[in-house]
């Protein structure tokens, strides 16, 4: 039963890669088809034609995966120019600038660095890269320099 199961998520697997998914979201559809699949009535060694089956699953799957990252994005979209529309007056500007510049100022050697290369554009997996760190812990160490900063720049720290 189980290498049933296994045949399911490689067969999902073959199909969501050929529909240009990347690895990590092909095994996230992967495992949502597996489940959808598990909760049916029926299991793999009862399907008449288990690969059309499996891949027609996948394909229904990946159709909801890519209306889902669609309206993600969209939201995203909007919610960045609701953001940008509610961007502070230039004095307000002025003042939180001369408060951020402070805080730069306290922050040690590798913290400067890591807001300056995240200031420029790099995403988290990069800056790991280039600081031979995972992305994950990239991540975590910008949020406790924004920790930092906010303390500072909210209480006057």
């Amino acid at each position: 039963m189980q290498a049933d199961w296994e045949r399911v998520r490689r067969t999902a697997l073959a199909t969501l890669r050929a529909k240009g998914l990347t690895e990590d979201e092909a095994e996230d559809v992967a495992q949502d088809v597996t489940l959808a699949l598990m909760r049916g009535r029926t299991g793999p060694e009862e399907w008449q034609d288990f690969g059309r089956y499996v891949r027609s699953a996948a394909s229904h799957e990946f159709g909801r995966f890519v209306e889902a990252k669609r309206r993600r994005t969209a939201r995203e979209r909007r919610e960045a120019i609701e953001l940008a529309c509610s961007a502070p007056g230039p004095e307000e500007l002025a003042d939180a600038l001369g408060d951020m510049a402070e805080c730069l100022v306290r922050l040690d050697e590798a913290e400067r660095r890591l807001v300056a290369l995240v200031a420029v554009g790099m995403t988290s997996r990069q800056v790991g890269a280039l600081l031979g760190i995972s992305a994950e812990a990239a991540r975590k160490r910008l949020q406790r320099v924004r920790a930092v900063m906010r303390v500072k720049v909210v209480e006057g720290d």
